[in-house]
């Protein structure tokens, strides 16, 4: 899973994500990861998940971040 904008919206979503994600993965055999986060400006592509309970001071701080190219965003969730 790709999160395209890390605001206080897209990171209330990844917390509800988060509460769920054992009952997901429990009952219906889903298993979700983060591993993308992109905003207007930079993403950030992880090989390894992403915690899902971030924040938008840890998005700040988060190494790695390039300029945003939707089509690597594209090619690294395939």
């Amino acid at each position: 899973v790709a999160l395209i904008g890390p605001g206080s919206i897209g990171v209330t979503l990844a917390r509800q994500i988060d509460a769920q994600t054992e009952r997901l993965s429990r009952e219906h055999g889903v298993e979700l990861k983060l591993m993308a986060i992109a905003d207007s400006k930079q993403m950030l592509l992880s090989r390894r998940a992403i915690p899902w309970g971030f924040d938008q001071e840890a998005w700040k701080k988060m190494g790695g971040k390039t300029k945003v190219v939707l089509d690597e965003l594209a090619q690294h969730l395939q």
